[in-house]
């Protein structure tokens, strides 16, 4: 199909620079917002105010800008109606034949601990409107609602092979993504409410956690390579989903890696590109992570390829794969390769018990304003601190980890997870660490709930630990301060805990 006339009113301006100047070289004219209006000035291309097709003004701080019959119009007519195209000409519609939004960072805004008129603000009512509109019309209209897609429809459009079956799977996800937004706002209002799920409307897998047990998945991946998912990959596939989504929530100009095993990160790191990052997760745990789950914030390229290549995985998941890359997987024919935009929004989360169900929030609100230093002595760096609380956010209870910043990249180095009491967890963090020839004094110590106890202050101590993080609220906390301080230790209190059972 031709495009010649694109809508363009986005949140997000990652890679729009690449797209519209793409867009400008092939003289498609655009039509764009204020705010995205005013990016592209800054690029010397020429648009079209919204407010000059829709007779109306951007007004109410922002709250309405695209909802206009003229702009619905000319995504939605039908082009091979004539009774449409007559109309449409008669009303001076436009024919829109491309629609870029993508919408309010609500999901994100609720995890920055905004509060509620705050988040409220975030909830986007034109971007839904506008890309629904387009993925209903996708037989004569494209669509794009994430940044991830620019990249590939640069290479259809310069191309000229916008199919219609690549249009349609464009729509699918427009779906997919209103879907889960309407259901992550729902869920701020009603918490509580409880999810039904139909078995008739599941896809069975072939066993469940155990071979003796059945099991079944609602919902959808998007598989490009590899044999069917099993119970525990979803599970494992989930936990590297969320944990890179908080990832590139706060550390948004970084690259992260995660390999995850039995749905814990043992190993985790953040750095200026993928490919360091993807080394110093695995060098965090490279014995655990033998059979593991691999989860990326960005394109996996063939670099990442070929340092996978003789390393036993089950699954790596990504937002995109070059080429390259996934015929470098093909000879691993075992191998799921899995595409994801690896961003979620927070929703209610629901267990069954045999009791009942269980229904809580998410796990959200973390942030360096929220923590006090408890201590005579103040952390040497406080930009790990951070990474270091969502590292030990995603760890099975009781949860210690061990985190290093070398002033470019952070990286878990060591953990200890899933213990009856958190003096295991902080032992087998240590020796993890030790393991991993790290200079425990440049580590900070991360525990997802509060010390009850001086004896964990005094190993790390021993150890040769400088630096903790940990919620506080333990009845013993003014004994525990003093302990630190004895010892000239930098303890800082985050005033919010992070069990995860």
């Amino acid at each position: 199909m031709e495009i010649k006339r694109a809508l363009i009113s986005v949140y997000n301006k990652n890679g729009l620079k690449e797209l519209v100047q793409a867009l400008h070289e092939k003289k498609v004219e655009i039509i764009s917002t204020g705010g995205t209006g005013n990016f592209l000035t800054s690029l010397n291309i020429p648009y079209i105010k919204v407010e000059k097709i829709t007779d109306f003004p951007e007004c109410f701080g922002g709250r309405v800008k695209t909802l206009s019959g003229k702009l619905l119009g000319g995504v939605l007519y039908n082009r091979d109606n004539n009774i449409d195209i007559h109309e449409a000409k008669e009303l001076k519609v436009p024919s829109i034949d491309l629609v870029v939004v993508n919408l309010y960072p609500f999901g994100e805004t609720l995890e920055s601990g905004a509060n509620e008129s705050e988040c409220i603000e975030k909830i986007d009512i034109g971007g839904p409107t506008m890309i629904r509109a387009a993925a209903k019309n996708f037989a004569h209209v494209t669509v794009l609602s994430d940044p991830e897609q620019y990249t590939s429809f640069i290479s259809h459009f310069k191309n000229n092979t916008l199919s219609l079956s690549y249009r349609r799977d464009l729509a699918g996800n427009v779906f997919r993504l209103v879907s889960d937004y309407d259901s992550a706002v729902a869920n701020f209002f009603h918490p509580e409410s409880n999810i039904h799920i139909d078995l008739k409307k599941t896809t069975p897998l072939r066993y469940g956690e155990n071979p003796h047990q059945k099991a079944w998945v609602k919902g959808e991946l998007q598989t490009l390579q590899g044999r069917e998912l099993s119970y525990n990959n979803y599970l494992d596939i989930d936990a590297a989903i969320k944990c890179i989504s908080d990832l590139k929530i706060h550390f948004g100009g970084k690259f992260s890696s995660v390999v995850v095993k039995h749905s814990n990160p043992c190993g985790l790191a953040v750095s200026d590109t993928l490919l360091e990052s993807l080394n110093l997760a695995w060098a965090g745990d490279s014995i655990s992570a033998f059979g593991g789950i691999i989860g990326f914030s960005h394109q996996v390229d063939l670099d990442i390829a070929k340092f996978l290549k003789d390393k036993f995985v089950e699954v790596i998941i990504a937002p995109s794969f070059t080429h390259e890359a996934l015929n470098f997987f093909k000879d691993k024919k075992n191998l799921r390769i899995i595409a994801h935009s690896m961003m979620v929004i927070p929703c209610t989360e629901v267990k069954t018990i045999v009791t009942g169900t269980l229904i809580q929030t998410p796990d959200v609100h973390f942030s360096p304003e929220f923590m006090t230093v408890t201590t005579k002595k103040v952390p040497a760096d406080f930009n790990l601190l951070n990474f270091g609380q969502i590292c030990v956010k995603h760890i099975k209870s009781n949860a210690i980890t061990l985190v290093h910043y070398n002033g470019k990249s952070m990286q878990q180095i060591g953990a200890g997870m899933g213990n009856p009491n958190r003096l295991l967890s902080t032992q087998e963090a240590i020796e993890k660490a030790k393991t991993n020839k790290a200079n425990l004094s440049e580590l900070l110590l991360v525990s997802d709930a509060f010390f009850p106890f001086v004896d964990n202050v005094e190993l790390a101590a021993a150890a040769g630990i400088k630096n903790i993080l940990q919620p506080g609220g333990s009845i013993r906390d003014q004994e525990i301060i003093a302990k630190a301080d004895e010892l000239g230790i930098s303890m800082c209190f985050t005033g919010r805990r992070h069990f995860k059972h």
